[in-house]
């Protein structure tokens, strides 16, 4: 199969300009698109959740316009108000009593009293009362009449208008009967007053069910703009969309309002249109850079390469004396320390030559040694092997002469032997075990009756592999420095026992023990770089060793009282042989 040949730098690097261009107008196009739907829907859920606040409030109002009226039915004085002609104390009662209720629900702008005989009202013209009591000639007691505009004080107020009717409460022939009605009228100015600094480009109005509107936080003739474009209207929520607004109508169906949320798609395209002017000014910064970078790159880049591609094209053709030319270019960093890199290969290859027949010397002199270590392995075989001959002769005079003990010692002495030129580091404990035993019968012969060994070992820990020979070297301490200093007889435990995977081996003694000054520095010199006792080298080797081996949480454990015995114990991880080995 024939090699690819691509076409020449330059070419690739205007293709991947005109590439890297198109994919920038694309992802511009694309950005503009979900920039365009993300604020869309940021805006209609924006003026969703203050549509629903507005809501909110006007829910709000009504059940504190409704609380209010259900005080004033139920108050007799009210009762007769509407029923007797009224004296003086009568009236003010009354008066108070609205009073107190307009102080209580600051947004209340009037109370007024509407009955056959008389018509109390501050604010209110009797036209406009007329007006809103006759919007509530239904069967609903409690009724919201919408929305008004009254002169006061020489200035227009819209209010919102809630018309509640009065009947008879005793009981009796008129039991039931009109009365009058009560007419609280809210300032939308006050309530409304939180809303009026929204977002621009979104405004929201009020209308109800005759067409009047109140334009919260736009002008006049834009809610009507607003209204004007709705027409006619239903009790869902729905949503109006054309190139210039996106209108929500969300009713309120027990008050006959409606809350209108209109979106200026104008103001949306403007932060649009912005953010996609920024993107392209970036985008076009980009790419202008990138084609200042890629002029850089063509320009420091080729030139080198093709003067190093000459050089080993003439390396290649046969001509080896270049080799000891150096290349020289100029250009990118990289470029120069490509030839660089070039210059010293050729400097390392008669290095690399040397080094090899150097090597090539090591590897003959380690083979030697090799050999020579073999030799000696074979030749520190016969040692033992003679001592075991040896030993077998002194047991067999021994037997033939009718010495038992020295019989006894020759063939534990061997079994010692034996084991302490096994190659395994790690035993198991019934082999260290066997080991512990042929030494402790050469030292029973040598106390005679100063000694009385006890075993305890679980079943379960003689197949435990432990490191070799770390037992003999606290037995050996106990006989030194327990037995063989005690002048009454001895005893000597050694046991074993198993817990949370962990192996631990006893050796204790009923011994003279050790003096408290002497136990802290043996357990002390136990993690000491120096012994501090030449007596006690072998207890330190032992902890060390199992540290070494299985890491700080294990070692050995020493326990002692003067006069009382020595108590050591060593700790190890519980690891078991396996049977397929």
């Amino acid at each position: 199969m024939g090699k690819k040949i691509l076409p020449s730098l330059k070419v690739q690097f205007t293709v991947i300009v005109f590439v890297i261009m198109i994919v920038f107008i694309i992802l511009n196009i694309i950005t503009g698109n979900l920039i365009s739907n993300l604020v869309s829907k940021k805006n209609i859920q924006y003026s969703t959740a203050i549509s629903q606040k507005l809501v909110r409030e006007l829910k709000y109002t009504y059940r504190q316009i409704d609380a209010a009226s259900n005080i004033l039915q139920f108050e007799s004085r009210l009762q007769k108000y509407f029923q007797e002609d009224m004296d003086i104390e009568t009236i003010e009662n009354v008066e108070k009593q609205i009073s107190d209720i307009k102080l209580f629900y600051n947004n209340i702008f009037d109370i007024a009293l509407v009955g056959e005989k008389y018509v109390n009202s501050i604010c209110l013209q009797k036209d406009t009362l007329n007006e809103i009591i006759t919007q509530g000639k239904d069967e609903a007691q409690f009724k919201c009449a919408g929305l008004y505009v009254h002169n006061y004080l020489d200035k227009d107020v819209t209010t919102l208008a809630f018309n509640s009717k009065v009947f008879e409460m005793n009981i009796g022939e008129n039991y039931g009967e009109k009365l009058g009605d009560i007419v609280i009228s809210v300032n939308v100015d006050t309530l409304f007053d939180n809303f009026k600094e929204q977002s621009e480009g979104i405004s929201f109005v009020i209308f109800d069910e005759q067409g009047k509107y109140y334009p919260i936080n736009c002008s006049e003739n834009q809610g009507k703009d607003i209204i004007d474009t709705i027409g006619e209207v239903n009790d869902t929520e729905y949503k109006i969309e054309d190139n210039k607004n996106i209108i929500v109508i969300e009713p309120i169906t027990n008050m006959n309002l409606y809350v209108v949320s209109s979106i200026d798609k104008s103001f949306s395209r403007k932060d649009i249109t912005y953010i996609l002017s920024i993107l392209i000014i970036i985008y076009s910064l980009f790419i202008i850079l990138l084609c200042i970078v890629f002029t850089i790159i063509y320009k420091n880049t080729i030139k080198p390469i093709r003067v190093i591609g000459d050089y080993l094209r003439t390396i290649k053709s046969g001509n080896y004396k270049k080799l000891k030319e150096r290349v020289v270019v100029g250009g990118n960093k990289e470029v120069v320390e490509l030839a660089d890199d070039l210059n010293n290969m050729t400097e390392e290859i008669n290095q690399l030559t040397h080094k090899l027949i150097n090597t090539t010397e090591h590897l003959y002199e380690a083979e030697i040694e090799k050999k020579r270590a073999e030799i000696s392995y074979l030749r520190s075989q016969i040692n033992p092997h003679f001592l075991y001959n040896a030993l077998e002769a002194i047991k067999g005079i021994a037997m033939s002469n009718d010495l038992p003990q020295i019989s006894s010692m020759a063939q534990c002495l061997g079994n010692i032997f034996r084991y302490c030129i096994k190659g395994s580091s790690e035993v198991i404990l019934a082999e260290e075990l066997k080991m512990i035993k042929a030494y402790i019968e050469i030292q029973k012969i040598k106390f005679c009756n100063k000694v009385n060994i006890f075993y305890n070992i679980n079943d379960d820990t003689l197949n435990a592999l432990i490191p070799k020979m770390i037992l003999q070297p606290i037995v050996e301490n106990a006989f030194i420095h327990a037995i063989e200093k005690n002048t009454n007889c001895t005893i000597l435990y050694i046991g074993t026992k198993v817990e949370a995977e962990v192996l631990t081996i006893t050796i204790q003694d009923d011994g003279i023990g050790i003096d408290r000054d002497t136990l802290d520095k043996i357990i002390e010199s136990l993690d000491s770089d120096n012994n501090f006792n030449s007596n006690h080298v072998g207890i330190a080797n032992v902890h060390k060793r199992i540290k070494m081996i299985y890491g700080k949480e294990y070692g050995v454990k020493i326990d002692s009282t003067n006069g009382e015995g020595t108590k050591i114990d060593l700790i190890l991880p519980y690891k078991i042989l396996s049977k397929n080995k």
